[in-house]
């Protein structure tokens, strides 16, 4: 049997291709694959740089946020009187104590209304040398006025609880110190005035790079701090405070959660922090954000 011409056309045409071929086109999809994990992976690692970036931001902004907003305020309505300055256990609305000593916080506010520290205290157990402790006092500032009176320091049915002493405005916005029943009423001769109680907030850095808060507890008439204080914000490494008349200085240092692996690792000095009279050093790839702000202080005392 004789193959035509154009059989033979058509056998041609209809072969496969070549090993050669296939180790080429192999080849060809070997590096775009290669290119394509690439990009996948810088985009991947992009992503997640600025996620920690946002989130460092992020942290930093809230915690000079919290912090400015109570610092603004300390020492709220407590210019209105001072104590003689004498742990003596008189009825002083304002005395000075020691920060976290309680033994006598239970009958008086403390003064001054802000104040600073670098060393370790009571209430602040997990605190990081080299970072400073910040110190505000004052009075509540959500009161409202109720339709019967208040109490401040007994264990009277619906009392406030705190046995310090208690605040209170009056019609003619005169501050007025005291416990028991607190009878000032407002300009309608009818709602009694709204009752503040003492607050006390201690903020400091923790040694796992939180900034954290201990805050003054009131129950059953005596006061106490917890023995867990409250986390604020994660990954603030550095806090100094500094106060200047009627007004303040705060800095922090925010960080990220971990290291950018595309970042060199290098050495940074921040001024603004000093551990053991030196300034503060930092030799890794970790991104960091400064943050400064000067505070006035709104109620100096």
């Amino acid at each position: 049997m004789m193959v035509s011409e154009s059989s033979h056309g058509l056998w041609r045409r209809c072969k496969g291709i070549t090993l050669v071929e296939v180790m080429i086109a192999m080849v060809l999809g070997l590096i775009l694959l290669a290119a394509l994990s690439n990009v996948f992976i810088g985009n991947m690692q992009t992503r997640a740089e600025i996620e920690r970036v946002g989130r460092q931001i992020e942290n930093g902004r809230f915690a000079m946020q919290i912090m400015l907003e109570d610092i603004s305020n300390a020492a709220f309505y407590a210019g209105a009187t001072r104590g003689d300055g004498n742990d003596d256990g008189n009825d002083d609305a304002l005395e000075e104590l020691n920060y976290c000593d309680l033994s006598a916080i239970n009958s008086r506010m403390l003064v001054p209304g802000l104040a600073t520290t670098s060393a370790a205290l009571a209430c602040t157990p997990d605190h990081k040398a080299g970072t400073d402790i910040v110190i505000v006092r004052r009075f509540s500032t959500n009161a409202v006025g109720t339709a019967v009176a208040q109490h401040c320091g007994d264990d009277a049915e619906g009392a406030l609880a705190p046995a310090a002493t208690c605040v209170q405005i009056d019609s003619n916005g005169v501050a007025q110190f005291g416990r028991g029943a607190m009878n000032a009423k407002l300009h309608d001769g009818v709602t009694y005035a709204p009752v503040r109680i003492p607050v006390a907030h201690i903020y400091y850095v923790d040694v796992s790079n939180n900034l954290r808060r201990a805050d003054i507890v009131w129950a059953d008439g005596s006061a106490s701090f917890p023995d867990a204080p409250e986390t604020l914000v994660d990954g603030i490494e550095m806090m100094s405070f500094s106060i200047v008349g009627q007004s303040a200085q705060l800095n922090l240092l925010a960080r990220a959660a971990s290291g950018s692996p595309k970042l060199q690792v290098e050495t940074k000095t921040y001024p603004a922090f000093q551990v053991a009279g030196v300034d503060y050093e930092t030799n890794d790839n970790i991104r960091r954000q400064f943050y400064s702000a000067a505070i006035n202080i709104y109620n100096p005392l």
